[in-house]
């Protein structure tokens, strides 16, 4: 063999390696391309629970951005009332679904306030018009559902 064809393998050879190498990754396509993963859900603290709902109008639209305050109940005897304090008692807004996620929440009795409790705010009822009281016990996620308030009516 002469030394030209000698090079010339070689150097056949040497490209098939590099272009070998060069090969394209294997990169989802559209047929196999995984869906994101979501972001986690927030949690509570050890020994606190997550309460979540959703806010809708009468007519079943959601109500974005707007406060949900759980006021605690406060007992004496068969008697209650609830205390809403807007600087220590738990809530949050309502994202652009309605949608409201309250962290760091003692198990315990409140009642729900919707709304702005220094001007507009609604506090869910029962049907006879008694504020009603939910007993949130001491799970990881407490799912209030979905509460219809009429008085913001957006």
């Amino acid at each position: 063999m002469k030394s030209g064809s000698l090079i010339r393998i070689t150097i056949c050879f040497f490209l098939m390696i590099i272009f070998g190498a060069c090969e394209s990754p294997n990169y989802p396509t559209e047929e196999t391309s995984v869906p994101p993963t979501p972001p986690p859900f927030p949690t509570s603290e050890p020994n606190k629970i997550t309460v979540i709902g959703k806010v809708v109008s009468s007519s079943g639209q959601p109500v974005p951005q707007v406060p949900v305050w759980l006021a605690e109940v406060v007992r004496q005897g068969d008697e209650g009332v609830y205390v809403l304090d807007s600087r220590s008692s738990p809530g949050a807004y309502t994202d652009i679904n309605g949608v409201f996620v309250i962290l760091n929440v003692n198990a315990g009795e409140y009642v729900i306030v919707v709304g702005d409790p220094e001007a507009l705010y609604e506090i869910i009822a029962e049907p006879s018009g008694k504020a009603r009281v939910w007993n949130i016990p001491p799970t990881q996620i407490f799912d209030i559902g979905e509460l219809k308030v009429t008085l913001l009516g957006r």
